[in-house]
């Protein structure tokens, strides 16, 4: 099946051949990989947009009346999930956390911690905005990782990989500040 055409392995896609299942992502995968990379730095969200991409066209591969046309219709998946994305993330940076994370959200401070916390943040400024968010719902205000995913709207998966980098640079440059005062 790897050395198949277009033509015949949208046909067994649409016949749900589960080999063709892996032989689509083995062939397509780098294309719509490349392609999430030109609007998106993160290798995280990268990953969700191919994997979203390859859920969308398993779940709409029966629509695809030209077998010939797999190449585009893939492209087309691909180009309507980064758009999807982008707005969704320009969204979320917007609106505020949903009513029920709300009493999660209350946090009083004595004057020590408030300094170490003015660390911390001081330290957060070069993160990105959803590494941040997700570090200070975490690890501020103790969210759970379920819960700070529904709060983004990502994957458990995508917020403990964000939380473990952002920590990793947190906690280097606390050590670093601290090596030189």
């Amino acid at each position: 099946m790897n050395e198949v055409d277009d033509v015949t392995l949208a046909r067994a896609l649409i016949a749900r051949d589960p080999e063709a299942r892996a032989v689509a992502w083995r062939r397509f995968r780098p294309m719509v990989a490349r392609t999430a990379a030109r609007f998106f730095d993160s290798a995280a969200d990268i990953d969700d947009v191919v994997q979203e991409v390859f859920v969308c066209l398993l779940n709409r591969i029966h629509t695809l009346s030209h077998p010939a046309a797999l190449r585009n219709f893939i492209l087309s998946i691909t180009r309507f999930t980064i758009t999807y994305q982008k707005k969704r993330a320009l969204r979320r940076r917007y609106e505020p956390l949903a009513e029920h994370h709300a009493e999660s959200l209350t946090v009083s401070l004595d004057a020590e911690s408030r300094e170490t916390l003015g660390r911390v943040f001081h330290r957060l400024e070069r993160s990105a905005t959803l590494d941040r968010t997700a570090f200070l719902l975490r690890f501020v205000h103790g969210l759970e990782i379920v819960e700070v995913a529904t709060a983004l709207g990502r994957s458990p998966a995508t917020v403990k990989r964000h939380l473990a980098r952002t920590r990793r640079r947190v906690l280097a440059r606390l050590a670093s500040a601290e090596a030189q005062a």
